[in-house]
C-alpha cells in the first residue's frame, strides 16, 4: 500500500514538474517569436527608410549640377539624419532584446520557484 502511495505521489510530482517545464518552454517560444517579430518590424522600417533615402538622392542629382555646394550641404545633413535614425533603431532593438531578456528571466525565476515548491511538497509527502 505504501509503495502504491509512493508511486502515486511520484507520478503527481513528475506531472507537475513536466507541466511547469512545458509552460516555461511554451512561454519562451512565444517570447522569442515576439522578439523576432519586433526586430523584423524594425528592419523593415530601416529598409523603407533606405529606399526612400536613395530615391530622394536620385531625384536631387539634377540639383547637384546647378548648385553643387548647396547639394553637398543637404547631402551631409541628410546623411547625419540617417545616421541618427540608424542609431535610434539600434537603441530600440537593444531595448527590445533587454525587455525580452527581463521577461524570460522573471519567468524562469517563477518556474524555478514552482519546481522548488513541487519538490518541497514531494519531500513533505514522503515524510508523511
Amino acid at each position: 500500500m505504501k509503495t502504491a502511495e509512493l508511486f502515486t505521489v511520484w507520478a503527481e510530482t513528475n506531472q507537475q514538474m513536466l507541466q511547469t517545464l512545458v509552460d516555461l518552454s511554451a512561454t519562451s517560444v512565444k517570447e522569442s517569436a515576439r522578439l523576432y517579430a519586433e526586430l523584423q518590424y524594425g528592419a523593415l522600417d530601416a529598409v523603407r527608410d533606405g529606399q526612400a533615402f536613395w530615391l530622394k538622392r536620385q531625384a536631387e542629382i539634377q540639383d547637384a549640377q546647378g548648385d553643387p555646394v548647396a547639394w553637398s550641404q543637404r547631402a551631409v545633413a541628410v546623411s547625419v539624419e540617417g545616421t541618427q535614425r540608424v542609431f535610434q533603431l539600434m537603441e530600440s532593438n537593444a531595448q527590445t532584446v533587454m525587455r525580452t531578456a527581463e521577461r524570460l528571466q522573471m519567468l524562469t525565476e517563477e518556474k524555478g520557484k514552482q519546481i522548488q515548491d513541487t519538490m518541497a511538497g514531494f519531500a513533505a509527502k514522503l515524510r508523511d
